[in-house]
């Protein structure tokens, strides 16, 4: 029987797959911009949900430093969705269209040292908005790492002992003894001590 040599974790995998989480988890931020035109922060804890399930599918480490990764995606994620509610604000001042929220959102961000305050304001102005976000992102991250990082190591130790076992089980089958009176043994027959001999 062949062992198969466990995956390894690629480093280029956590990336990508983080990449992809944050670019999805941006979706239910932006639908709730455009649709109720405000931010509602039980969004921002998908990121890193979608962020950590992307890291295990695609074979990323599934450790404390792609945790760490996630969280920094979900403050990415928390900064870009704040950019789209002051493009927003724009858009229904000025009643323009509202997929001008994306090229509005792009250019408040090449001009960061402007915007960037007033979207700082908009999360901090308010000690409950801080602490909601946090809690929020926080949710999110440890629901990753119980019920997708935790359990896949779960599951690949599983798997080892089940190969472990398959193997030793290999091992005694081919070392299968029947117990007989000397009487009965028939010609061409081994004993013990000859085995062991």
């Amino acid at each position: 029987m062949e062992n198969k040599a466990p995956k390894q974790a690629k480093w280029y995998m956590t990336i990508i797959g983080g990449i992809i989480g944050l670019i999805l988890g941006l979706i239910p931020s932006a639908a709730s911009i455009l649709i109720f035109n405000e931010l509602y922060f039980i969004c921002l804890m998908f990121t890193p949900i979608l962020a950590c399930l992307f890291m295990k599918l695609l074979g990323g480490h599934k450790n404390a430093w792609a945790l760490v990764y996630s969280v920094v995606l979900s403050i990415i994620s928390a900064a870009l969705a704040g950019f789209m509610l002051q493009a927003d604000v724009l858009i229904q001042w000025y009643e323009l269209p509202k997929y001008e929220i994306i090229r509005l959102s792009a250019l408040m961000i090449a001009e960061i040292q402007t915007y960037g305050p007033e979207v700082l304001a908009t999360f901090t102005n308010n000690i409950f908005n801080i602490i909601i976000l946090i809690g929020y992102i926080t949710i999110g991250v440890l629901f990753s790492w119980s019920f997708i990082f935790t359990s896949a190591k779960k599951k690949e130790a599983e798997e080892t002992i089940k190969e472990k076992a398959e193997a030793s089980e290999g091992i005694e089958e081919e070392y299968e003894y029947e117990y007989v009176y000397e009487d009965e043994l028939e010609e061409g027959d081994e004993t013990v001590e000859e085995v062991n001999e």
